[in-house]
């Protein structure tokens, strides 16, 4: 029984996989019209769990930082984030299993900046585990989540719209703190 769950959730794999390879080849296929409603391919897509998340932690990442753990197999795309958020994120959002060009990720909202919120769980979950031992990955989670937040107060402060000013103020104390951080490794 268990050998034909296991085949069941191997096959919905590579059907996902399948997705993805389809889509990176034929970026243009996102714009075609889905259904009845006309809605791009690439928007339905976005709203329907058929993305895997990478279960391996990334080798930069540290031993004794979570990675993010939900027994879900797959995920919206637009809930997750892409593979180069792993450093800012890896801990409390899924990441993608596969890398997409701009255009794809575009679709899926891959591109935009990682919420707030959830960089700052991040590097409060890294804060909390920190070992000296893995220092070298952890100075390379501290300079992802920098980053991620540079570019969360470079889109709060171009035009339109603007962000809620509290979440202006979290981020700039949490680079505060990356500083701080940054300082004590």
């Amino acid at each position: 029984m268990l050998a034909a769950v296991k085949s069941v959730v191997d096959r919905l794999n590579d059907k996902s996989s399948a997705i993805v390879d389809y889509v990176a080849r034929f970026p243009a296929q996102l714009d075609a019209a889905s259904g009845d409603d006309g809605r791009p391919l690439g928007a339905a897509l976005a709203d329907i769990a058929w993305a895997r998340r990478a279960t391996a932690r990334p080798k930069f990442y540290p031993s004794l930082l979570a990675w993010y753990a939900d027994p879900a197999p797959f995920y919206r795309p637009r809930d997750m984030a892409r593979r180069g958020l792993a450093g800012a994120v890896g801990s409390v959002r899924p990441v993608a299993a596969a890398d997409v060009a701009a255009p794809v990720g575009a679709w899926f909202g891959w591109e935009r900046p990682a919420p707030v919120r959830c960089v700052v769980e991040h590097l409060s979950n890294a804060v909390a585990s920190y070992a000296g031992r893995d220092k070298a990955q952890y100075a390379e989670v501290a300079r992802a989540v920098y980053a991620e937040l540079s570019r969360a107060v470079d889109d709060a402060e171009s035009p339109p719209p603007p962000p809620p000013p509290h979440d202006v103020v979290e981020v700039r104390h949490t680079q505060t703190l990356i500083i701080v951080i940054i300082i004590i490794f």
